[in-house]
């Protein structure tokens, strides 16, 4: 009994020995994917894993999450002969290191005597591992994200507050929620509040804020993604409305011309500081800030041609915007030229009463105004009354004028007649005509109405004396 005893512990001693066995030789593995090892993936595609052996065996294949923990992900496959294989493996959400495993496996090529191959069963194979490779790779998590504002542009004094809104998805369209995200406008930062999955939201108070163009950013964190920074953009304009005028509506070639502009935002509020200019068909001149929203322009007009002017807006400053302009219409006309046209010469007795008809003619291409006509006279002539001839006369119209003298002394003399007038820029024009005037003596005429006067009482004498004559007989009967 000792004996069979003894024998029993040196045979279980041996199978132990046998099952312990490992070949010397070290079978060839190698392993890589479709993009080399150290390649970077992104989640939900697919990994090929590539492999090779030198020899027949057996395979199994692992990966190793970034959290360290191992799955088998390809079990026990036997190879009749050595190459290369493919394994499939759809990476999940998981980002970071992902470490794939290829261990292979090679039949011991004998049954030890205490472990029979048969055993009321299958065939049971005994194999060894004679070597593994890994290749790692990185998952990078990727995200989307779209920045934008509710209004590409704001106006001042009208809208309170711009809208941000960011939507953040990940790389398969599904909305992700994030660790934090950081708004700033021009720098200065604001809350921003999760509304929705994905979906974060911020307002920015645009009251007191200067025109011109605010940049929003957004910078977003995640664990395991990398850091992302979206920025849009958006303008604050200023909405006004102009009334341009000038200080006359007509001018003549060679005025300047003052252009004023007062400027307005939609509280009806002066707008200083603003760089515009005015421009009148070819020509542009800037204004001049006067304060009060007034600004002030001259233009000289010594090349303009003839003809009716519109003032217009150029050049204003980008965040400006002009609602509406009003008025600014001008026109320039050409010089009036007023012609005097009298009769000659003029004859007259002593205290005798005549009107001198004078002729207005505005031979120019401008309106004449303010016309005033004056006659001077040597002290033999008294000028009585100038009437009757017209104030204003446009471009080619005419006018008659009354003169109305009497001659004081016998002799002959020369009447001044001067007409004043304006032109459409308000200078004064003069044009004057010398008039012959003879005044002849009243004795003559005395001399012909006393002859013919005593000569109507002689016959007034004769004609009593021949009735008287006739009555003398009849009374003495």
């Amino acid at each position: 009994m000792r004996k069979f005893v003894i024998g029993f512990v040196v045979l279980l001693m041996w199978c132990m020995l046998l099952l312990s066995y490992q070949p010397v030789r070290s079978q060839g593995v190698m392993v890589w994917t479709e993009k080399g090892c150290d390649a970077s993936y992104s989640p939900g595609e697919v990994v090929k894993i590539h492999y090779s052996f030198d020899n027949a065996g057996w395979s199994r294949v692992f990966k190793q999450y970034p959290d360290t923990h191992e799955e088998e992900i390809a079990g026990w496959r036997y190879f009749s002969t050595g190459g290369e294989y493919v394994e499939l493996d759809t990476l999940g959400p998981e980002c970071g290191k992902i470490t794939y495993t290829v261990r292979f496996y090679e039949d011991m090529g004998f049954c030890p005597v205490c472990i029979p191959c048969h055993i009321c069963g299958p065939s049971v194979v005994y194999v060894s591992e004679t070597g593994n490779k890994t290749c790692s790779i990185t998952v990078v998590c990727d995200l989307s994200s779209m920045l934008f504002t509710d209004k590409k542009e704001y106006l001042s004094g009208i809208d309170s507050h711009a809208r941000i809104s960011l939507h953040i998805t990940d790389v398969q369209g599904t909305p992700l929620d994030v660790d934090s995200v950081v708004i700033d406008v021009n720098g200065d930062s604001i809350a921003a509040i999760k509304s929705s999955p994905g979906v974060y939201s911020a307002l920015y108070t645009l009251s007191g804020r200067k025109q011109g163009v605010y940049v929003v950013t957004a910078s977003i964190f995640k664990r395991d993604y990398p850091d992302e920074t979206r920025t849009a953009a958006f303008k604050i304009v200023v909405p006004v409305t102009i009334s341009l005028s000038t200080d006359r509506q007509e001018y003549t070639p060679g005025d300047d011309v003052v252009v004023r502009a007062e400027v307005k935002d939609s509280s009806l509020r002066g707008v200083n500081g603003l760089h515009f200019d005015v421009s009148i068909s070819d020509t542009t001149i800037p204004f001049l800030d006067k304060g009060g929203g007034i600004y002030e322009a001259q233009v000289n007009l010594s090349d303009f041609e003839l003809g009716d002017y519109t003032l217009d807006i150029k050049n204003m400053e980008e965040y400006i915007r002009i609602d509406h302009v009003y008025g600014g219409k001008f026109r320039v006309t050409g010089l009036p030229s007023l012609l005097l046209e009298l009769p000659e010469p003029l004859e007259l007795s002593e205290g005798q009463i005549a009107d001198l008809s004078i002729n207005l003619l505005n031979g120019g291409e401008g309106d004449a105004s303010n016309i005033t006509l004056s006659v001077e006279a040597p002290p033999g002539i008294d000028i009585q009354k100038v009437s009757g001839y017209a104030f204003t006369l446009p471009a080619g119209s005419q006018s008659e004028a009354y003169v109305s003298m009497m001659g004081l002394e016998e002799g002959e003399y020369s009447l001044s007649v001067m007409v004043t007038y304006e032109d459409a820029g308000g200078k004064v024009h003069t044009a004057s005509h010398t008039l012959s005037v003879q005044v002849k003596s009243r004795f003559p005429l005395l001399l012909i109405l006393g002859v013919a006067v005593i000569a109507a009482v002689g016959v007034a004498i004769i004609i009593l004396l021949i009735i008287r004559s006739k009555r003398v007989p009849e009374k003495s009967s």
